[in-house]
């Protein structure tokens, strides 16, 4: 569902950095990776006529629950996984709650389980991941600040 869905179409995403107490909110996300499934931040498709800020709200509280607010502009990147291929804007954000609720997308409906997880996750646990279990953007980074410091067209 997830494949028929958002494969074999270039997509739009707004992608969220939220960390708290040295701790990096992050979504399982179903269907994406080799194995299944890609920790990655939370984040998700810009509709006509949203504006960032409020799409990348939006999906946050829809995937974790979290209420958030979007801070600056870090970078963006290039996902292609085929089938699918995604342009990403990341920003950072403020947490407004950190109480986390699994949520789910609301294009797949309640049924679907596209996410399988949402947690805070250490920096530890997220370099213990292997490159094909987590989004690109954590290759060579060694903290959230470091990430934080990235700039520009991350490739990959």
């Amino acid at each position: 569902m997830v494949e028929k869905t958002y494969g074999a179409r270039y997509r739009l995403r707004v992608c969220g950095l939220l960390e708290v107490d040295g701790k990096v909110l992050m979504v399982k996300n179903m269907g994406v990776g080799e194995k299944g499934f890609l920790w990655a931040l939370p984040g998700g498709e810009l509709n006509f006529g949203e504006s960032l800020t409020s799409c990348l709200e939006r999906e946050v509280y829809e995937e974790t629950g979290i209420l958030a607010r979007t801070g600056e502009f870090l970078f963006l990147s290039e996902f292609i996984n085929k089938p699918f291929h995604a342009v990403e804007l990341f920003f950072e954000m403020e947490a407004k709650t950190t109480e986390i609720k699994l949520g789910h997308d609301p294009e797949l409906g309640a049924e679907v389980k596209s996410i399988g997880e949402v947690k805070w996750m250490s920096w530890e646990d997220i370099s213990s991941l292997s490159d094909r279990e987590k989004h690109g953007i954590f290759a060579n980074s060694i903290d959230p600040d470091e990430l934080k410091k990235k700039s520009g067209f991350l490739k990959r």
